[in-house]
């Protein structure tokens, strides 16, 4: 599919979606938004100019592992790796996408704080794994 913004915060996607996770081989913006339009957060890195892949998930997973749940319920989070993003970092909700150089996990924890659960299909459930 393809998308007018890189990365997508909305749009056509599959019908399954991604388990709320850390997933170190990336998944295809098309599974993951249909996480946003869930309620989801996905956290997506680029292992280029200087990131180092464990470097990043390694921050990432920081960022995931402090995020709140949901104000309606669940732990709505995702890390995934994604070799066409622009920017090194960011943070994308239905809507929504923060961008960013390097990790600033307390903008990340507002920023999901501010959108998790907030997707227009307000659905906790963990995802469906036949898509991955």
């Amino acid at each position: 599919m393809a998308y007018q913004n890189n990365p997508p915060a909305s749009g056509n996607h599959w019908p399954c979606w991604a388990t709320y996770s850390i997933h170190t081989a990336a998944l295809a913006p098309e599974i993951w938004v249909h996480n946003l339009e869930h309620g989801g957060i996905v956290l997506l890195y680029q292992c280029a100019d200087g990131v180092s892949c464990p470097d990043a998930g390694a921050a990432l997973s920081q960022v995931y592992a402090n995020a709140p749940d949901a104000p309606t319920g669940g732990h709505r989070v995702l890390v995934t790796p994604d070799p066409t993003l622009p920017t090194p970092f960011a943070a994308v909700a239905w809507d929504w996408v923060y961008s960013a150089q390097k990790v600033d996990e307390i903008a990340m924890l507002c920023f999901a704080s501010e959108h998790e659960g907030k997707g227009p299909e307000d659905n906790p459930s963990p995802g469906s794994p036949t898509c991955q």
